[in-house]
């Protein structure tokens, strides 16, 4: 009798250690590592999501602020009677364009007209090649791998900005001088720090060939026939190309997909010495 209560009280115990040894199983280092990305990898996002809203949210507030301030001035001289303003001749000190916006990409009057296009805006053309002809030959230089081909056409003194996307921005978006568009357009090894992606927040880093092949993927736009001077798009980015090259031209390139999945490139052009230059290429996309 005495040997069945131990045996069966061995068995409990074991029993119970068994059970309470499954309980206390800890993780493995492999599965504490995991967490730790997974936990790091949504942290980064959370952190990307607030930095790419409060980007979007400084640029329309700028935009806000401009109009508002135009809105506000072209009512003051509305107001004004028309008997002072013919007495009032302009002093020599107030025919600087005192009424310019001032913003932080350029000293220019902010664009309100839809889809970034000015109902005013009358370019100067001083160059007797057509427009949509020279900015074809460009396409054909950059969809067909020739980016060298581009440097004759580069501005001489201001070069030219690629922009990633509508809202140019010249204290981030890179500029090349002629000289160094033509160091690097063949150099995959030499990169560059175009800007910050909208979706993750995170600097693009690519050489020249790569940006033009991957981010703007220009071989797309082959075959495409361009609008000069007027934008097709509208995509969640406020468009500054105006505001930014208030005295350009410019010539879209639009390849649509679908709504919400659409591309296209801007060719900018200003004239120097009565002939035309590109000074700007913009990328568009659609951005939520």
């Amino acid at each position: 009798m005495n040997k069945t209560l131990l045996i069966l009280g061995l068995s409990f115990s074991l029993t119970a250690c068994s059970l309470t040894g499954g309980d206390d199983k800890e993780p493995t280092k492999s599965e504490q590592s995991k967490q730790s990305l997974k936990m790091q990898d949504k942290a980064n996002k959370a952190t990307n999501k607030m930095q790419t809203g409060k980007r979007r949210a400084a640029r329309q507030s700028v935009i806000s602020d401009a109009a508002k301030k135009r809105l506000s001035q072209k009512q003051n001289v509305k107001m004004t009677p028309s008997s002072t303003l013919k007495k009032s001749a302009p002093s020599k000190s107030n025919t600087s364009r005192s009424s310019s916006v001032t913003r932080p990409m350029a000293q220019t009057p902010v664009n309100t007209s839809p889809q970034g296009v000015s109902a005013n805006y009358e370019p100067v053309r001083t160059d007797p090649r057509p427009l949509d002809r020279h900015a074809k030959n460009i396409l054909n230089a950059l969809t067909s791998g020739g980016y060298a081909r581009l440097v004759k056409d580069i501005h001489p003194e201001k070069g030219v900005r690629f922009s990633m996307y509508a809202f140019v921005d010249p204290r981030l978006d890179k500029t090349f001088s002629r000289t160094e568009f033509r160091k690097s357009a063949r150099n995959k090894k030499l990169t560059f720090t175009w800007g910050d992606r909208e979706d993750t927040g995170m600097p693009l880093v690519m050489s020249v060939p790569d940006y033009l092949s991957q981010w703007m993927n220009v071989k797309q736009f082959a075959g495409v026939t361009g609008t000069p001077n007027r934008s097709q798009t509208q995509s969640g980015i406020v468009d500054t190309l105006k505001d930014v090259y208030p005295d350009s031209e410019f010539v879209e390139y639009y390849q649509p997909k679908n709504q919400k999945d659409w591309r296209a490139m801007r060719l900018v052009f200003e004239t120097y010495k009565g002939k035309r230059y590109l000074v700007g290429v913009v990328s568009d996309r659609w951005v939520e």
